[in-house]
């Protein structure tokens, strides 16, 4: 079978991780997925159960340095994640020699690491856009190593893949999901118009926005029912 590497820059079972999980679920005979995740999390199982060969090592991903959750702190985020990168680059180069895959599926926009030593190795890679990329002087350097190092790109939706604006082929396919075994019904007053968002309850998903927005349409006197599912990317403990 010819070697897949996927290369994920989380830990924590979180819904790219999952989507992930469904995709190598599905890959079928022909191909032998390998992941390459950081160690202490439940990625590992979930990537394992769906039948990935798992390699844990330190995976340094810049995602915060162009996003708005540390604000002020981005540039020590930075500095962290500059920290990383020589561990990451060993251990993604000794996979690379050792696996020889066919394909490098990195698992988000942020993996730009990943990315650029594959295109180095000659192992072509597929960008998988998760997040949508800001505009500005961050974006244009981020934009141009993707086009650079990648040969195609997977966008969650139109709008994710409209931010990038790559001139890479992008196909758009859209999260699978899978009801868990229990589904609890949720009770819903009668006539109400309903406005719910899933997923994980970080603040990039947009949810503040919402619930703002379900503030102002109560002082307007508009009868909106809220409904928010998801939890915490880390467990109550972390915090």
């Amino acid at each position: 079978p010819l070697p897949i590497l996927y290369v994920h820059h989380r830990p924590q079972a979180s819904g790219a991780v999952r989507s992930l999980a469904l995709l190598v679920e599905r890959l079928g005979p022909r191909f032998e997925p390998h992941a390459l995740v950081p160690p202490g999390g439940q990625a590992t199982d979930v990537l394992a159960a769906a039948g990935a060969r798992v390699h844990e090592g330190h995976v340094s991903a810049f995602t915060h340095t162009w996003d708005v959750q540390y604000r002020g702190a981005r540039l020590l985020v930075l500095g962290r994640e500059l920290a990383l990168l020589p561990a990451h680059v060993r251990s993604l180069r000794r996979l690379l020699r050792r696996l020889r895959p066919v394909l490098l599926h990195a698992n988000d926009a942020v993996v730009l690491a990943a990315g650029r030593e594959a295109h180095a190795q000659g192992v072509p890679v597929v960008w998988h856009l998760r997040c949508s990329l800001g505009p500005g002087r961050p974006g244009r350097p981020v934009r141009a190593a993707l086009e650079r190092w990648g040969r195609a790109a997977v966008a969650i939706d139109a709008d994710v893949a409209s931010s990038y604006a790559l001139s890479l082929p992008v196909a758009v396919v859209a999260n699978p999901v899978v009801p868990p075994g229990e589904i609890v019904p949720v009770e819903v007053p009668a006539g109400r118009f309903v406005v719910g968002h899933v997923g994980y309850l970080r603040r990039q998903k947009g949810w503040p926005a919402l619930l703002e927005a379900a503030r102002l349409l109560a002082v307007e006197g508009v009868d909106v029912h809220l409904l928010l599912a998801g939890g915490g990317i880390r467990p109550p403990s972390f915090f």
